[in-house]
């Protein structure tokens, strides 16, 4: 039984809370954050409560959901003591804060909340990619009034970022960006166009100022593409029909298979393989190095905005 602890309970905090008490393999012990009200929550879950992190003893594992300013302080605390460490997207707030996490993390386990990687359309889909050329990912939200101390770059894009690393299979080699703030001192709407050394294209949209919610990508390869909707873990496989060539009807052009959904979250899958990394001592998928690489290509589009 993994004895786990919660650092930062805002929003997602308590959710990495209440799921961590539901799993077999785990038993969350501990809940700390700085506000004395979310003493509540841990009183719910008949947990110990903290204010200073510094004081929280005897767990096997951490998830350090706290705004992303404080993650390098709070990771180095935890890693140095060589306790594994689920730390929330993005990794930390610079590349040089993200470069000393990893240092102090290559003895233990750092994994790096990048949640779409364990999205059930994602998990789907991977077995269907093999050499993208166009990579596709438009996010959008309506103003969250929270997460806005950073960019939407960090906020948003920072998903896809990753997305387009891990399933392209490397960094890019250039980069084209532009994006502008609204309503917070940071922006809060930018694109980016990565490119990639095997030729692939992605091109990344983020917003947090939209009318609605939505998260897409499409993946487009020789011969087939992917439509996938991440907001509902579902997506479109098509594959170039056989008979393509005497079709007189578009939707006679592509054969169309539809992605199954285990109905297991993404956030309660990502967990389950957070504990089952620390149990069996296994390299997460998402190790500091690759939440790393996903901060370096941020902040590189950030640079080129500004």
């Amino acid at each position: 039984m993994i004895k786990t602890a919660v650092i930062g309970a805002g929003y997602l905090g308590i959710i990495h809370a209440k799921i961590y008490s539901r799993l077999k393999n785990s038993k969350i012990v501990a809940i700390c954050d700085m506000d004395q009200s979310k003493e509540k929550l841990a009183k719910e879950l008949g947990v110990e409560f903290f204010t200073d992190y510094k004081q929280i003893k005897n767990v096997d594992a951490v998830s350090i959901v706290t705004p992303t300013p404080e993650h390098h302080d709070v990771g180095l605390f935890f890693l140095q003591q060589n306790i594994p460490c689920l730390i929330e997207k993005p990794l930390a707030a610079t590349v040089e804060q993200g470069k000393k996490l990893c240092e102090a993390g290559k003895n233990t386990i750092l994994q790096v909340g990048h949640i779409e990687q364990f999205n059930p359309a994602i998990r789907e889909a991977r077995q269907y990619i093999t050499e993208p050329w166009f990579f596709n990912a438009i996010r959008t939200s309506p103003y969250p009034f929270r997460s806005t101390d950073v960019s939407v770059v960090f906020d948003l894009m920072i998903h896809d970022i990753y997305l387009a690393i891990s399933l392209i299979g490397e960094m890019p080699y250039k980069i084209y960006a532009e994006g502008s703030s609204v309503f917070s001192t940071s922006e809060d709407v930018a694109n980016a166009r990565l490119e990639f050394p095997c030729g692939c294209t992605a091109n990344l949209m983020a917003s947090r100022i939209s009318a609605e919610k939505k998260r897409t990508i499409q993946i487009f390869q020789k011969n087939n593409h992917l439509s996938l909707d991440l907001l509902n873990g579902n997506g479109i496989y098509f594959n170039k029909s056989k008979d393509y060539s005497t079709a007189t009807q578009h939707n006679e052009l592509m054969d169309k298979f539809i992605l199954s959904n285990d109905g297991v979250g993404s956030l309660d899958a990502e967990l389950m393989n957070f504990i089952e990394n620390v149990e069996k001592n296994i390299k997460p998928v998402i190790d500091g190095e690759a939440g790393l690489n996903a901060l370096c290509v941020a902040e590189s589009i950030l640079n080129t905005i500004n």
